[in-house]
């Protein structure tokens, strides 16, 4: 067993503005998932459950906190990095992949989230970190 979890959310927030305020769909959510989990997420409609698929799956941002797949922090690396280079598995890893990072700099997490290509090089990212590990 890998010493932390596969998916990690952590504190997810998402909060939508609507013409009659603002509307907080999930506060504060944290989910751990280990290799080998299955998981099923149950609620009534309206309660966030496709909200928080969404933002696992790179679709939408959270309003605060992060998915964390691999122990690697996808928005963090996203925010500091010019390129991200994506490994495969070992033994005998190579980098598989190299993203080039198209966001302007100076770089605010707030800002770049509402940046274009912040959706698409995100759902990237997860979608070869997915590939990695077909059994979750």
């Amino acid at each position: 067993m890998t010493p932390f979890p596969l998916l990690e959310i952590s504190y997810i927030t998402k909060t939508f503005h609507t013409k009659r305020g603002s509307y907080t769909a999930l506060k504060d959510s944290v989910l751990n998932i280990r290799q080998g989990e299955f998981v099923s997420l149950i609620g009534h409609s309206g309660c966030g459950k496709s909200t928080l698929l969404s933002i696992v799956a790179g679709l939408t941002s959270p309003t605060t906190g992060g998915v964390i797949m691999e122990g690697k922090e996808v928005d963090e690396a996203i925010l500091l990095s010019d390129k991200i280079a994506m490994m495969t598995n070992g033994p005998e890893a190579t980098i598989a992949e190299v993203v080039k990072v198209d966001l302007p700099r100076p770089r605010d997490r707030m800002t770049i989230i509402h940046h274009p290509n912040y959706g698409p090089l995100r759902a990237q990212i997860l979608s070869f970190l997915q590939k990695l590990n077909p059994r979750v």
